[in-house]
This record gives structure tokens, C-alpha cells and sequence, in this order.
């Protein structure tokens, strides 16, 4: 079951940070932030659901046909026009959400005023401090500096993948999109090798920077894609390993704000767009650097947070969605971390080789009373 909710918006700027604005802390007028600016309506866009294939890829077309489908209204990107109007306002404008309809820009909290004077924004969200997207791409090559080479037995026939695999289900023809922090070395280190000598990445960005280079950042991500897509002949083999790839970076693990939610959704966005049938994600939110974003654990009930209902629109278009439980079972908070929330995706706990629930895996259920996590694999002591 599939139902969305919209999130009350929080409108300009957060109380905490009008207190400073109002004390008339002069340095504040030229502080750049990170927001959301939601729009009214789709009225006048030049897209049409009858020409899908002008902001969707065939690919994306068949997966919905395949499974009956429909495209709706949430399909139809944002109307362009609308995002020129907010460069015209001053605004930088990195991306859009044509699911929720509204655009992720930096500005002058000075400004962030004047926005709300047209006519079809309806609310602006700050949801990340400080200038952190560039206009820029950019490039690079970091090598991963550890080397893993050990036996993958024991965690593949754990879930039974190495029955799969004699099988000849090798994960051929599925396009995975994972999203993560950082995918260092994955472009130049061996057990990788496959996936670009055989042209199985597909897709690949930074939305934390607004780059072209996930190869930097974190290696997180290249630990989670070698669990699912890495080989070394006779010494490593991962659950997919000749599965197509999308990499994305969602995740900015130098800071703690909305924002990632947002780069969630839009990376979700960006996946459905290329056709993706499962997204992994290793990822989890519930409290924040700016405290007054924190959430409850009431708030963890499927519908409440923004990257629970990208979770599970993205589930309504038909890919499979798997995400982390989350890893706060040994801390105060205890509990599943959204989007393993969502009653539309798979949330996966994490247990040790024979089969316990590890101390740090999240507990559940959901706050309106949904069994997470739904599955559970080995997160203890994983090659």
C-alpha cells in the first residue's frame, strides 16, 4: 500500500536563525544557505504524459508497462519556467523534483523574502546551512586504499545467493542504482574492473556537490557495491556481479541536514528516470546538526518524513526499494530510521554469521505499527 502525505512546510527560515536576523548581525545579510522552494502547480509545462519519452528513458517506459503502470501527474517535471523565474530572482538553481515539484537552490537569506512574493511558490524550506553545491563538474581518480580478498562464501549462502548463482542468476539485465556517500577507488581498482570493461555503469552522480565525481568523498559506497557487484576470480564474488550500476552520492557525511533527504529524492528521481529496478540504500536519518530538524520517534510512520515518501513513490513506479534498518539498536535512539519506515520498501536489520541480530541493528516496529525490518542479512564482519 502506496499513500502519500505532505510534509508541513517550515516557511522561510527556521525561528533560531530570525532571532539572529533580527539581533542585526550584519554579516548575516550576505550568508548563503541551501533551500527548497515548493511550487503550486505544473501549469503551462511544455511536457505531456502522452510523450513519455521526453523525460523518461525507454527503459523506464518498459519497466512501467511491464508491471501496468500508469503515469500520472507526479511524472510531468517541474515547469521549466518556473525555475527560470527563480534564477531571474537571484537564485542559484541546481535540481528539481518533479514528484514533490519543487526546486533545491542556494541563495542570500536576504533574498529568501522576495521568493515568496511570486506567485506560484508556496513555501521555501531552509534545508542546509551554509554554500555547499557548485556550478561545476568535475572529475577525479582516488584510489581505495584497502584491499579485500576475503572469502565471500559463507555471507553469500547465508541468504542462499550461491543457489542463485548456480542457478545462472547472476544479476544479468537488472540495473541496481546505489546510494551513498562516496564510491572512492571504484574506477580504478581490480575487483571493479567488469563493470566498466563491460559497460555496466549505466548512470552516475554527485548530488551532495552537484558533480559528475562519485569516485572521491567516502568509500562507504565502494564497500556496499563490492558486497553486490565486485569479483576477483577465485577470491571474491559479489550477490550481482554481472548487474548493470548507477551510483549515487546522496549522502554529504561532513555535515547532518535536510538537505540529504532531498538529494534522496531527487537522486530516486533521477533513477526511476533511467529505468532502475531496485535501489540500494545505506542510509538512515533521524536527528540532525540543526537540533530544532530532529525528529521523533512518532514521526517514523511512513508518511511523514520527505525521503520516506520519495521511498515510496519511487515503490509506486515499480522498483524495488531496500534500505537499511539503520545502526541506532546499541544507542539511545534504538529504533528504525527513516525511510526503512516507508510500508512500501524492504528495510533489512543486520545479524552475524550465525544468524544473531547484531547489538547495532535498529529495532522496530514503525510508530503506526508496521514489522521492520523486514529482512535481515549479515552486517557483522561482512568481506
Amino acid at each position: 500500500m502506496v499513500e502519500f502525505f505532505a510534509k508541513p512546510c517550515l516557511i522561510m527560515v527556521k525561528s533560531s536563525l530570525l532571532v539572529f536576523l533580527l539581533v542585526g548581525a550584519s554579516t548575516l545579510c550576505a550568508q548563503v544557505n541551501r533551500y527548497a522552494v515548493f511550487f503550486s502547480d505544473k501549469n503551462g509545462s511544455p511536457y505531456s504524459l502522452s510523450e513519455p519519452e521526453e523525460f523518461l528513458s525507454q527503459r523506464a517506459i518498459d519497466r512501467r508497462q511491464n508491471q501496468n503502470i500508469s503515469l500520472s501527474d507526479n511524472d510531468l517535471p517541474v515547469n521549466p519556467q518556473y525555475m527560470e523565474g527563480l534564477r531571474q530572482s537571484g537564485a542559484d538553481v541546481f535540481f528539481s523534483s518533479k514528484w514533490m515539484n519543487l526546486a533545491i537552490i542556494q541563495i542570500e537569506e536576504s533574498q529568501v523574502a522576495s521568493l515568496l512574493d511570486i506567485s506560484y511558490v508556496t513555501d521555501v524550506q531552509l534545508v542546509g546551512l551554509d554554500e555547499r553545491l557548485t556550478t561545476g563538474s568535475r572529475k577525479s581518480s582516488s584510489g581505495f586504499s584497502r584491499t579485500k580478498n576475503k572469502s565471500t562464501d559463507g555471507q553469500l549462502s547465508q541468504l542462499g545467493i550461491n543457489n542463485l548463482h548456480d542457478e545462472g542468476f547472476l544479476g544479468s539485465g537488472v540495473l541496481v542504482a546505489v546510494f551513498d556517500s562516496g564510491f572512492r577507488g571504484v574506477n580504478n581498482t581490480e575487483p571493479f574492473t567488469g563493470i566498466f570493461d563491460e559497460n555496466r555503469l549505466i548512470d552516475a552522480y554527485n548530488f551532495v556537490l552537484n558533480s559528475e565525481d562519485v569516485y572521491d568523498l567516502d568509500d562507504h559506497g565502494t564497500e556496499v557495491l563490492s558486497v553486490i557487484g565486485a569479483e576477483v576470480e577465485d577470491e571474491f564474488l559479489g550477490a550481482a556481479p554481472e548487474a548493470e550500476f548507477a551510483l549515487y552520492i546522496t549522502e554529504d557525511d561532513a555535515t547532518e541536514y535536510l538537505i540529504e533527504e532531498f538529494n534522496w529524492l531527487i537522486g530516486a528521481e533521477r533513477a526511476d528516470s533511467a529505468g532502475v529496478d531496485i535501489i540500494n540504500s545505506s542510509l538512515g536519518y533521524n536527528t540532525f546538526d540543526a537540533p530544532f530538524d530532529d525528529y521523533t520517534y512518532e514521526d517514523f510512520d511512513g508518511n511523514t518524513t520527505i525521503i520516506s515518501q520519495a521511498a515510496d513513490i519511487a515503490a509506486s513506479k515499480g522498483i524495488l526499494v531496500v534500505t537499511s534498518a539503520g545502526n541506532e539498536g546499541n544507542n539511545s535512539w534504538g529504533f528504525i530510521t527513516a525511510p526503512a519506515d516507508a510500508d512500501s520498501v524492504v528495510s533489512v536489520g543486520s545479524v552475524n554469521s550465525q544468524g544473531f541480530i547484531s547489538s547495532s541493528s535498529s529495532d522496530g516496529p514503525s510508530s503506526d505499527g508496521q514489522i521492520k525490518p523486514e529482512l535481515t542479512a549479515r552486517g557483522v564482519s561482512v568481506s
